[in-house]
């Protein structure tokens, strides 16, 4: 009995050495398990740790790219308004250009302009050259013959009927404060006369110097053979104003009238 009690105590301890040590395996698989599934949990809650770090690094890192790009954005606007002020600065600053090394074109203009204000006018009058002892007008010369004062009518007339232009009450001079007359036919030499003499015309006289002196017609008279006609600016009548002059600086021109019997004496007046 006592031996069979031991067999039973060997066999009931070697059963509870085996629940235990199955227990105890139960207990160390669950435990390790457990440690599994905490180290799994850990591990994803550090990955998700990770994760999420890596999330936010990947944000922030997104939020400073954008804030860098922002900041360049700025920086390029900046520099492209400042180009654009300078691309201003330098379309409305004018260009300095060395005139040494090379003129620009506005001066090169100048200096041509310049070169051409020295040469000489092509439009410049040219002097012109009257011969001595000459009566004009409108451009058209013709020599007359000085009589002094001879008052000879005969002889005055011998020398008119010779086709010239006399002169008579006293020989040209621009000076002597009187009266010079100057006769001719017409038809004839003062044919040019006749053509071109009108009130206000100018009439031009060159002394024997070649010196020409201007006078204006201001008066005249028809006149018959008699020249008993009045010229009104000076009071005389054509005969008179023909033996004594008007003893004022003046010129009288007589010729015949075309197709009459009659004559017309012209009287001007100085314009110098």
């Amino acid at each position: 009995m006592g031996r069979n009690k031991k067999t039973y105590f060997v066999v009931i301890s070697s059963l509870v050495s085996i629940g235990c040590l199955f227990f105890g395996w139960q207990i160390f698989s669950q435990a390790s398990a457990g440690k599994k599934e905490v180290a799994v949990k850990t591990e994803e809650t550090t990955t998700s740790k990770v994760t999420v770090s890596e999330g936010i690094k990947e944000l922030s890192s997104s939020k400073k790219e954008k804030k860098k790009t922002e900041e360049t954005a700025s920086s390029e606007l900046v520099e492209l308004e400042e180009t654009s002020t300078t691309v201003e600065n330098i379309t409305t600053e004018p260009i300095k250009v060395d005139k040494q090394t090379e003129p620009s074109i506005e001066e090169t203009t100048t200096i041509a302009v310049e070169e051409k204000a020295v040469e000489p006018d092509v439009k410049e009058e040219v002097a012109v050259s009257y011969t001595p002892n000459t009566i004009g007008i409108n451009g058209i010369f013709q020599s007359f013959l000085s009589l002094g004062s001879e008052k000879d009518l005969d002889v005055i007339q011998s020398y008119i009927d010779g086709g010239n232009i006399v002169t008579t009450i006293s020989s040209f001079n621009p000076h002597d404060n009187q009266t010079t007359y100057f006769g001719g036919h017409n038809p004839g030499i003062m044919g040019f006369m006749s053509d071109n003499l009108a009130m206000g015309a100018v009439v031009t006289v060159v002394d024997g110097s070649g010196t020409p002196y201007r006078y204006q017609a201001s008066d005249y008279a028809m006149v018959d053979v008699y020249g008993k006609s009045t010229l009104g600016t000076i009071g005389m009548s054509a005969i008179d104003l023909f033996v004594s002059g008007s003893f004022r600086e003046s010129i009288a021109i007589q010729y015949c009238v075309s197709g009459s019997e009659s004559m017309i004496m012209w009287y001007l007046t100085p314009l110098f």
